[in-house]
């Protein structure tokens, strides 16, 4: 949903830069100058080529927001190559103690331990609603 709203607001930029871009091409090609249609149209390119990266980097942000993307330092992804639990990781990398993440995901404190420890593996329900308080995606925390 979000992404489509923010696909809608782009559209509304560079929809029209493009039909300005077209306009121009055909303006300046009919008046011969080529020198100002050049000079143009690398202004419209940069413009779009600004306005792309700036959807790019919403739709990032609004994916992270909603914990598609996890971006954390390579210290922690080699944490969880080393072996040590995924769940683990993104708790302590997120500043949460495990009774903080049971409160938030309403999962129990007895069973995050268990499954930090590797003791119990837990549910499709019990990693969404761990992924959803960790703000993180689920495939990084089953491991």
């Amino acid at each position: 949903m979000e992404q489509a709203r923010i696909l809608d607001d782009a559209a509304v930029v560079f929809d029209p830069l493009t039909d300005a871009y077209n306009d121009l091409r055909a303006a300046v090609r009919t008046e011969a100058n080529a020198a100002q249609f050049a000079a143009m149209a690398e202004a419209i390119e940069d413009i779009e080529d600004e306005m792309a990266a700036l959807i790019a980097y919403t739709r990032y942000q609004a994916d992270m927001k909603a914990g598609r993307h996890l971006a954390m330092p390579r210290e922690q992804w080699q944490r969880i190559r080393g072996g040590e639990s995924p769940l683990r990781v993104v708790r302590e990398f997120r500043g949460l103690t495990q009774a903080e993440l049971a409160e938030a995901s309403g999962i129990a404190r007895p069973e995050i331990s268990a499954m930090e420890g590797g003791k119990r593996r837990g549910t499709v329900d019990t990693f969404k609603a761990l992924a959803a308080a960790l703000q993180a995606p689920m495939d990084v925390l089953v491991g």
